[in-house]
C-alpha cells in the first residue's frame, strides 16, 4: 500500500518505489513502474471527478475497456434520476453514450459502463460493439 500523506518525503525514494512497484499487480500479473504510475493518475483523476460530481449532487460514471481500464470518466448523473430509471432506463442510457463515445475509442469494441453509488461501482451495461479492425473502424 502507498500512503503519500504519512510518508516523509525524505524517506520516501527510489528503493521504495522500486519495491511499491514490485508489489503492485494486474490481474494477478507483475507489472512495470510506468503501469503503475500510469494507474495512480488515473485513480487521483477519477477521485476528482468523483469529488466534483457529489459537488453537484451527481453520481459518477465511467466507461472501462473490457480489461477494466478506466477509458472515460466526461460523465455524471443526477442522483435522483438514478433510483428512478430502473434497470431498463439505464440500459437505454448506456446505449446513448456508447453512440456518443464511440467514434473517440475506433479501437474498442467492449464499453463497459459503471456507476459510483458513494461505496463501490456498480455495472450499468456491457455493449459490445464490433468493428472492422482491420481498417480501424
Amino acid at each position: 500500500m502507498f500512503h503519500p500523506a504519512t510518508s516523509h518525503p525524505a524517506a520516501f525514494g527510489r528503493a521504495q518505489i522500486d519495491a511499491f512497484v514490485a508489489g503492485c499487480r494486474w490481474r494477478g500479473q507483475p507489472v512495470d513502474e510506468a503501469q503503475v504510475i500510469e494507474s495512480l493518475i488515473t485513480e487521483y483523476e477519477t477521485n476528482c471527478q468523483i469529488a466534483a460530481c457529489n459537488a453537484h449532487g451527481l453520481a459518477q460514471i465511467v466507461l472501462r475497456d473490457g480489461d477494466g481500464r478506466i477509458v472515460s470518466a466526461e460523465y455524471g448523473l443526477d442522483k435522483t434520476q438514478l433510483g428512478q430509471l430502473g434497470q431498463r432506463g439505464l440500459a437505454d442510457l448506456v446505449r446513448q453514450l456508447t453512440a456518443s463515445e464511440a467514434s473517440k475509442y475506433p479501437l474498442l469494441t467492449q464499453f463497459v459502463w459503471e456507476i459510483w453509488t458513494g461505496r463501490r461501482w456498480r455495472l450499468m451495461d456491457i455493449v459490445d460493439l464490433p468493428r472492422d479492425l482491420a481498417g480501424g473502424r
